[in-house]
């Protein structure tokens, strides 16, 4: 599954899906950051890294909600509906 936006009816993105395993290796680097790290390692100033971390946290609890399982069988759900 690659990277999908959520747009709206006159196609403003929205929102961002990732895969899981993205979404892990991104909360991996951010918990690297804490061990000492410097945010320049990833290519981030202080600030965006601040940024960033406060926007995902703000995520973490939709995130882990027993209500997001749904999404582990997305592709598999979505495939008898998409054209080819």
């Amino acid at each position: 599954m690659s990277i999908q936006y959520v747009t709206d009816d006159a196609g403003n993105k929205l929102a961002v899906l990732i895969p899981v395993e993205e979404w892990k290796a991104i909360q991996d680097r951010l918990a690297e950051r804490s061990a000492g790290r410097p945010v320049e390692v990833f290519g981030l100033t202080v600030l965006e890294a601040k940024e960033t971390r406060a926007r995902l946290e703000a995520l973490a609890s939709d995130w882990d909600s027993l209500e997001m399982d749904a999404y582990d069988h997305y592709d598999e759900a979505k495939a008898p509906h998409e054209r080819r």
